[in-house]
């Protein structure tokens, strides 16, 4: 059941250039693979939303979005209320993405844990990604000042992946019974070459899947420590009166700011703030190459893949 002191953000606001010749010619359209319906009877927005009710209530999850995508999100988000739909104008990468989602979720007086959680991500074990976000809050409960990661097992030296190196376990990492140690972070490496990947591998290394979960102001703190002033800029919308306010002032924030990559930018650069858990036996993939699109519906037929990504 949905923690009532859990909120999520998933985000759905790329642009999916990688995979744009593949959905262009699986939908006839320009529409981002999240808006897609590539494995199985449902978008992977929809597969993700799935998921993550299972950990949040429906009425505290928000969605990160751009402008730009609305006809392609406007009959899936129907049902979420206003606050819900987090609008970027444009798309500034996932550090903005952040900073406008917990901007909104503590204007509805949210508090507790938040998670944030990919829009293009298929899992051959539901049950695996379940036991494990369940883990991860559990974490981020108990530790308010640190972020949690969820890395994933990997069964090869992927040159296409970010990597976590974990440190030692954490005191308490008994309190999470069947996950195995929640450990350290001692760096990341952003796409390695063959020979570092398999060294990572054999230093018990895992994949970066960009899900993160921690107290809401956990996520303060690391922004404010990484990116003062983009986390300055943001802090604007906490004074806005109304949403055409918050429109305009959203607007003038996305014309002054650059690209930034959250995992990048600002989980790399602070990981004495942060735990990783082991997200093992998931099957978990991140959909973002038309040939790991292709290899999933290659090993699962068409049923199969709409159980595993539910």
């Amino acid at each position: 059941m949905a923690n009532a002191d859990n909120w999520a953000a998933i985000l759905a606001g790329g642009d999916g250039q990688r995979l744009r010749s593949f959905t262009r010619t699986l939908t006839g359209d320009e529409r981002p693979k999240q808006f897609c319906r590539l494995l199985g009877t449902h978008t992977l927005l929809t597969e993700t939303r799935q998921r993550v009710c299972l950990h949040v209530a429906s009425e505290r999850t928000g969605y990160v979005v751009t402008r730009g995508h609305e006809p392609f999100y406007r009959d899936e988000l129907a049902d979420a209320a206003g606050w819900q739909v987090i609008a970027q104008p444009v798309n500034r990468g996932t550090t903005a993405a952040v900073l406008y989602a917990l901007r909104r979720i503590r204007a509805q007086g949210g508090d507790g844990a938040l998670g944030l959680f990919p829009a293009d991500h298929f899992y051959s074990d539901p049950a695996a990604f379940r036991r494990t976000i369940a883990g991860a809050y559990t974490l981020a409960h108990a530790h308010p000042h640190a972020i949690v990661l969820v890395g994933a097992e990997p069964d090869r030296p992927e040159t296409e992946y970010g990597w976590i190196e974990p440190g030692p376990a954490l005191q308490d990492a008994r309190m999470l019974p069947g996950l195995g140690a929640a450990r350290s972070v001692k760096r990341f490496a952003e796409k390695p070459s063959v020979d570092v990947a398999r060294a990572l591998m054999g230093r018990r290394s895992l994949w970066n899947t960009m899900i993160v979960v921690g107290r809401l102001s956990a996520f303060d703190e690391l922004l404010a420590a990484a990116v003062p002033e983009l986390r300055h800029e943001f802090a604007a919308l906490a004074d806005a009166p109304s949403p055409d306010a918050e429109a305009a002032i959203v607007g003038a924030i996305y014309d002054a700011i650059g690209s930034s990559d959250f995992s990048r930018d600002v989980l790399a650069s602070q990981p004495e703030r942060l735990a990783v858990v082991n997200l093992r036996d998931s099957g978990w993939t991140d959909l973002g190459q038309p040939a790991r699109v292709l290899d999933v519906l290659a090993r699962y037929n068409a049923s199969d893949t709409h159980q595993a990504t539910g």
